[in-house]
């Protein structure tokens, strides 16, 4: 069957890299898994171009409550590194999913709280909680993708957060100046295909 070239074609639409890997960590093991991966591989979580810890304490509080009480989104965050050979080498990062990683760290250690009542307006930290935290029903899903060059990083970013309300135009405009620095200094997009043209879109 010949393609209508009148049509749109489902090839001309960039596809994201395929995970690497994928793994479901407990909320309780987060802060020694994510310090042994930044020890040991590197991990950077809050790389240049990520925003930073914004969420307010309500925000944490809901997201947080929405996990406890059994909810099945919003609980993935992805990595992007430079190589992936059964482990991350080279640039690695967090490149979505900050405020997640870092709200339920807190939960764990006590900063983040929750279900505010009459006996206690402030809310309930994890120790105020009858028994252990479930290692089965909190978890966090990091999925890893390969991301060659910087400048696929910083693309690969930009198209995971331009959609929806995650971040406002100030925060993606400074990481395009990034992207656009990367690329006038002879960074290149691996990515191939027609990640070209938007590349063209994102570093104009």
């Amino acid at each position: 069957m010949h393609p209508n070239p009148a049509k749109k074609q489902w090839s001309s639409v960039p596809q994201f890299p395929r995970a690497a890997y994928r793994v479901d960590v407990p909320w309780a093991m987060l802060p020694k898994y994510i310090a042994e991966e930044e020890r040991n591989l590197g991990l950077r979580v809050e790389p240049d171009y990520q925003r930073g810890r914004v969420w307010t304490a309500a925000q944490k509080r809901a997201w947080v409550e929405h996990c406890l009480m059994g909810g099945e989104t919003a609980k993935e965050v992805t990595l992007v590194c430079e190589h992936f050979a059964g482990v991350p080498s080279g640039r690695y990062a967090v490149a979505d999913g900050l405020q997640r990683l870092t709200t339920a760290i807190g939960f764990v250690q006590g900063y983040v709280r929750v279900f505010p009542d009459d006996a206690r307006p402030e809310g309930y930290a994890l120790g105020d909680f009858d028994g252990k935290l479930s290692f089965i029903r909190h978890m966090l899903a990091f999925v890893t993708v390969v991301a060659p060059t910087r400048a696929d990083e910083l693309l690969l970013y930009l198209r995971i957060n331009a959609g929806g309300t995650p971040h406002g135009p100030a925060e993606l405009d400074r990481v395009r100046g990034l992207l656009r620095a990367e690329v006038a200094a002879g960074g290149a997009v691996t990515l191939g295909g027609p990640w070209v043209e938007f590349l063209g879109r994102e570093a104009a």
